[in-house]
This record gives structure tokens, C-alpha cells and sequence, in this order.
């Protein structure tokens, strides 16, 4: 249900790419295109997908600490309760639970993020859905959180829904993430991740008004990569590196790996 780590080397490597597939096509952006804004968003993706990712697993990872089975919202009250929670990676808090099903997690501490430390901070909120699965729970998602380490800060507002099955799995999630992000150096940028179980987005917009959209599915590792909406190139992630297949056919296709 990850996103598979080979993506974080792809977005770094694509930065690269696209400032030559965006040199002087028409194809995939208008006439007043920058290819400082492509740099500077590629370098933002580069940062905020890995961090996005760890805000994600910190979602699933206190998620875990819920039990079996899942909260009941049929009618039948909960007793009100709170408990202290150790992730086993860094992270502590507390998990409060109210009689009407409603967990908060109060979290921090510090955990590795495409291999540097990164200390975080935050909460997250389950609210019972008023529609429920026939087994099982749906909640509503607020999630918010801060992070900060040697390669800049960050911070997540995030909403959503989620789906636990009878014995408290989680099978199903839908996050709407505006992910604020600082690399060090550089300027703040808001990106908009959408996360699910099967597929990863990230949405840049640029200094100069340009979006670009990066999209992967996580079964197949196959992306596209659009600007202003229009599709630049499609993307094969397998073994650690990336086939690059341009929209330009006059173009040539290029495979690309991370140095060794």
C-alpha cells in the first residue's frame, strides 16, 4: 500500500528531465513557460513526496494503535478513555477516545524521512461517518501536523475519509493533503498531495502560475507528468529506474537510474 521508495529518486532525476523535455516544446506548456518555475517545482516534488509519504504512514501507523475490532457507531456507547501510544519509530503521544467514537492522537517526536531525522508534531482526528460500511467503520479524516529537519520544514492539513473492516483492518482511504513545504534555501511552496491505497498525486503551482501535476499509480509504477494540463511524458518506474516516454515524438525515449 506504499508508495514504492523508487519514486523518491525518480522525482529528484526528473528535474533534470523535464527542464530539457520543456525547453522549447508547445506541446506541454504555453509560450510563457519558465524553466526556472519547472526546476524549482521539480525540487519541491522531489522533497514533498517523501514527506508526504511519512505523513501517510504515520496516519496507518496510528491508526494501528485503534485495535480490533473497529469503533461501533451503531447506537452502543463507548466508555470515554485516553491511553499513551509509542509507534516504535520515534513517535509517542496519546490516543483519547469519547463515548460517541471519536479518536484524537496527540503526536511527536522524531522520525527518518528519505533517510534524514526529522522531528514532527501534530494531531489527528477519526470522527465516526454518518454512513457506515454494513461491517466494518468509515470515518472522517483532520489531520494536521508540522515537520521540520535539515533539508527544510513542512506542514500537513489534511482531510479525508478511511474505511476499517470488521476486525479493525484498514482497506480503503481517500487524503486530500495541502502539504506546505520549505526545502532549505528555498522558498515556501504549497503542494496538494492525493493519496490512496493504489495511487500517488502531486500538484505544483509554480512562481509564475504554471501547474504541474505528477501522478503514479503504486500497483503498476507507471505516472504521467502534465503541465498546465497537458500530458509531457509518461513515466515506467522497474528495478530502481525510470523510462521516460515523451508526447514530443521528436523526441528520443530515455531510461534513467540513480548513480550507484
Amino acid at each position: 500500500m506504499r508508495w514504492h521508495r523508487s519514486i523518491v529518486s525518480l522525482l529528484a532525476l526528473l528535474a533534470g528531465v523535464f527542464l530539457i523535455a520543456c525547453d522549447s516544446s508547445n506541446d506541454i506548456g504555453d509560450p510563457g513557460f519558465n524553466e526556472q518555475e519547472l526546476e524549482s517545482a521539480a525540487l519541491v516534488v522531489a522533497f514533498a513526496g517523501p514527506s508526504a509519504e511519512s505523513a501517510e504512514q504515520l496516519m496507518l501507523d496510528m491508526l494501528a494503535q485503534i485495535g480490533s475490532p473497529a469503533a461501533s457507531t451503531d447506537g452502543v456507547s463507548l466508555p470515554s478513555h485516553s491511553a499513551d501510544f509509542d509507534l516504535g519509530n520515534g513517535v509517542t503521544g496519546t490516543m483519547e477516545v469519547t463515548a460517541e467514537g471519536v479518536y484524537t492522537f496527540t503526536f511527536s517526536g522524531s522520525v527518518v524521512v528519505d533517510g534524514s531525522p526529522v522531528d514532527v508534531q501534530g494531531t489527528l482526528v477519526l470522527t465516526p461517518a454518518a454512513t457506515q460500511p454494513p461491517s466494518g467503520s468509515a470515518y472522517l479524516i483532520d489531520y494536521d501536523a508540522t515537520a521540520s529537519g535539515a533539508r527544510g520544514s513542512a506542514t500537513w492539513s489534511t482531510i479525508g475519509t478511511l474505511v476499517r473492516d470488521s476486525v479493525g483492518v484498514v482497506t480503503d482511504y481517500d487524503l486530500t493533503m495541502n502539504h506546505t513545504v520549505a526545502p532549505t534555501g528555498h522558498s515556501p511552496s504549497v503542494v496538494t498531495a492525493l493519496l490512496s491505497p493504489s495511487s500517488f498525486e502531486l500538484v505544483v503551482t509554480g512562481p509564475y502560475g504554471n501547474t504541474l501535476r505528477f501522478s503514479f499509480d503504486r500497483v503498476s509504477m507507471r505516472g504521467d507528468v502534465s503541465i498546465n494540463g497537458r500530458l509531457a511524458a509518461t513515466v515506467l518506474v522497474s528495478d530502481g529506474c525510470a523510462h521516460v516516454d515523451y508526447v514530443d515524438e521528436s523526441r528520443i525515449d530515455v531510461d534513467i537510474c540513480p548513480a550507484a
